[in-house]
């Protein structure tokens, strides 16, 4: 018999983008309080790039038109984002299969690509080999000041960071299952691998914002040639991603002025031409913002009851009554009783082996205050036997789409 699909808990885990995830102020850049936080001129941050001396190549994957959806950097067998964000295999398929999906209701990010960290809880090692160990500790212990993520030494957890000497700093981009690395290189203090660190739960680079011209110049004439792709929006890549309120120039996760520059000018600057600084000290209000919107907001998703088949013997029909429920936060771990009205687009998904061509219909649909849960309908999934194998005919499912922005 063939397998019947829930794609509910796959796609909350998997809800988005990540990018994933990068600060901004609301309406203003932010501003560091102390003279330490507000001068940074010794950042060797130009090191923030993975496989510095490798060359690489762009690779373009194209739609069934032949259309070109999405341009990734590739060095050795490794796909990389923004210069240092390292893809795993199933974020490249991912990618593949659902470019230029955005959901603006979030910062800078990658949505629907990623999974967040479970609990809160990054499990982590220290590689032995790893010089100068205190600014990965100091970095963890920033991040967990700041926030309510926590590090834990790994024991046996199969899901953990490792972090390891290398030529350069760079990270794998949310929790990609399994081992992953920070790689950090001798000149990566401490504001670098909080950086890194942003990337490993989640966070793109600030630049990638695709509403960044309303904020900066982005000089593309003075950027090295084999690091245009670095300077590229999300969106011009290819890749769902989101943003929140507006470009933060004091995030932890945005380019300096001069950044990969080829010719001493500057690659990025505000408006009225003026350089800035780098930040790499600590997070900004925006970047807290950010981790909050990813990690600790309420979230929802359509949940599948008890499964109904009726039919036979050579015919089935398998339905599901499903509920719009909402949880303490994208892992969907804790249900939550929601305290005001809780409105989510939710899309039923029809598919059928009479037409290729799925057809799909949007709906908000709304939580009450002092609720849990709301009845969408069903899902239903019919399959056919002929000569003892099952054939799909038809199949309904209800999907998230986004979170309407104003939910609290």
């Amino acid at each position: 018999m063939k397998q019947t699909r829930n794609p509910f808990k796959q796609s909350a885990a998997l809800w988005l983008m990540t990018a994933l995830l990068f600060s901004a102020c609301r309406k203003q850049e932010t501003t560091l309080q102390t003279e330490k936080e507000t001068s940074n001129t010794n950042c060797s941050c130009g090191n923030e790039e993975a496989f510095p001396d490798t060359p690489g190549e762009l690779v373009s994957f194209k739609d069934n038109n032949g259309q070109v959806k999405l341009t990734l950097l590739k060095k050795k067998d490794k796909y990389i984002l923004g210069g240092d964000m390292i893809l795993s295999e199933n974020q490249v398929a991912f990618l593949k299969n659902q470019a230029n999906k955005s959901d603006t209701t979030a910062r800078t990010g990658i949505a629907q690509m990623i999974h967040l960290w479970p609990n809160h809880t990054v499990y982590y090692t220290i590689n032995p080999g790893l010089p100068d160990q205190w600014r990965v500790s100091d970095a963890i212990a920033h991040w967990e000041s700041h926030t309510n993520i926590r590090f834990v030494q790994r024991t046996n957890q199969p899901d953990y960071v490792e972090f390891v000497w290398g030529n350069a700093c760079a990270s794998n981009i949310g929790m990609i299952g399994g081992q992953q690395t920070i790689i950090l290189a001798d000149g990566c203090f401490t504001g670098q691998v909080i950086h890194e660190i942003g990337h490993a739960i989640g966070f793109f680079h600030e630049q990638m914002r695709t509403d960044r011209n309303n904020y900066v110049i982005v000089n593309l004439n003075n950027v090295e040639p084999d690091r245009l792709i670095n300077f590229q929006t999300y969106s011009a890549i290819g890749v769902p991603g989101f943003q929140i309120g507006a470009l933060d120039l004091g995030s932890v996760m945005m380019y300096g002025s001069t950044f990969f520059s080829r010719n001493g000018l500057p690659t990025i600057t505000r408006l009225d031409g003026s350089t800035f600084d780098v930040q790499r000290i600590g997070l900004s209000a925006g970047d807290i913002e950010t981790y909050n919107h990813m990690y600790n907001r309420p979230y929802a998703i359509p949940v599948r009851g008890a499964m109904d088949a009726t039919g036979g013997p050579d015919w089935y029909q398998y339905s599901w009554d499903v509920y719009l429920t909402a949880y303490t936060n994208y892992t969907a771990t804790t249900p939550l009783t929601v305290t005001a009205p809780m409105t989510v687009v939710v899309k039923k998904v029809t598919t059928s082996t009479n037409n290729p061509t799925p057809y799909v219909q949007y709906y908000n649909v709304t939580i009450p205050a002092g609720a849990n849960s709301v009845y969408l309908g069903k899902d239903i999934y019919n399959v056919e036997y002929v000569g003892g194998t099952g054939n799909f005919i038809v199949e309904d499912n209800w999907q998230i789409d986004k979170i309407i922005p104003s939910t609290p």
